[in-house]
């Protein structure tokens, strides 16, 4: 009975990973154009053309509108993804949306529905973007759905 139970936990976490996700990455790149800040539409480019299963937008704000954007967006977001530690204050915000799932790349906070790396900071712009994108795109299969 037990190994019944346990297949069907399998069957229903693989079933769950299966669905679409819609994924937002933030970024300040219209108020701050450095290439750090604009990544963000390279990787969503990037993850597009990857899997194509998936939503990927660029949610162009800044730091200080973040709060207005995450109450606009968050509920109906899968998985939102920051990049700097200028979002911290943003993250912060995390608690608040219990059905979405954060990554802060450079940026953390301690929530349950937040999980932080750091990038590699003498990376490059395309090895930013090959490291970012394949994290992201781990995450929109690995996670489960809140």
């Amino acid at each position: 009975m037990a190994r019944v139970s346990i297949g069907l936990c399998l069957l229903c976490m693989l079933a769950a990973r299966s669905e679409a996700r819609n994924v937002a990455v933030l970024n300040t790149c219209s108020s701050d154009p450095s290439d750090y800040n604009c990544v963000a539409y390279e990787v969503v480019a990037q993850m597009q053309q990857e899997n194509s299963q998936n939503s990927f937008t660029a949610g162009n704000t800044t730091t200080s509108a973040c709060t207005s954007w995450l109450a606009a967006n968050a509920d109906s977001t899968d998985i939102v993804v920051v990049m700097g530690s200028q979002w911290e204050d943003c993250l912060a915000n995390a608690p608040n949306y219990q059905t979405t799932w954060f990554l802060g790349v450079d940026a953390c906070v301690h929530s349950s529905n937040v999980f932080c790396h750091s990038s590699e900071p003498e990376a490059d712009q395309l090895g930013r973007l090959i490291y970012v994108s394949k994290l992201i795109l781990h995450i929109t299969r690995a996670l489960p759905p809140m």
